[in-house]
């Protein structure tokens, strides 16, 4: 994401410049092409760039899948700095049951901090109960994206992980709604 500045600025100057020469000829219409090609390049950039915010810590172009796809990439505080938890706090109070989910979060703030009120899982689930344990509690469950790719997490005021085995089961389950993109709600199965 750090290159996309200067090979913006970059691209820019070789489209501008009057003549393209390549082994001292000059190619008119490769340069009209070329000059087309990264003014649709820049724009679409743009638009997507537009189209995403205000969530682009976690944004990923979409040749990389897309934000929704960014934790196949990385993980950590590249993805997740917890810049998404004003937005988890105003989702939940616009929910009906306004009952306090479960959540699985990343990262060193506790999210009360940002208002958002929750609780730890229910029916004594630890890593390695399985999904379907952590998913038939009643109410949302809300994890970070983190998590779902089984990096850290904080569970029971423990910092540990899904095992492998959990992290490839959850990556198959559609959530139920997206808090920017570093935070995924899930509902119970009997909800779904």
């Amino acid at each position: 994401l750090l290159a996309y500045p200067f090979a913006s600025v970059w691209m820019s100057q070789l489209a501008s410049r009057p003549r393209l020469a390549l082994s001292g000829r000059l190619i008119r219409p490769s340069l009209r092409r070329f000059r087309r090609c990264v003014k649709y390049l820049v724009l679409l950039q743009a638009l997507t760039f537009v189209w995403h915010g205000p969530h682009w810590l976690s944004y990923f172009n979409e040749l990389a899948g897309g934000p929704k796809r960014g934790g196949e990439w990385v993980l950590d505080s590249n993805i997740d700095w917890g810049q998404d938890y004003f937005y988890l706090r105003d989702w939940l109070a616009e929910q009906p049951d306004n009952n306090k989910p479960q959540l699985l979060w990343f990262g060193l703030c506790d999210p009360q901090a940002f208002g958002v009120e929750y609780r730890e899982p229910t029916n004594d689930w630890r890593p390695g109960d399985g999904i379907e344990k952590l998913l038939s509690s009643p109410g949302p469950t809300i994890i970070s994206v983190n998590g779902v790719y089984g990096h850290q997490l904080h569970v029971h005021n423990a910092v540990t992980r899904l095992t492998p085995e959990e992290s490839e089961a959850l990556q198959k389950v559609s959530p139920a709604a997206w808090i920017g993109y570093a935070i995924r709600v899930y509902e119970a199965e009997t909800e779904r």
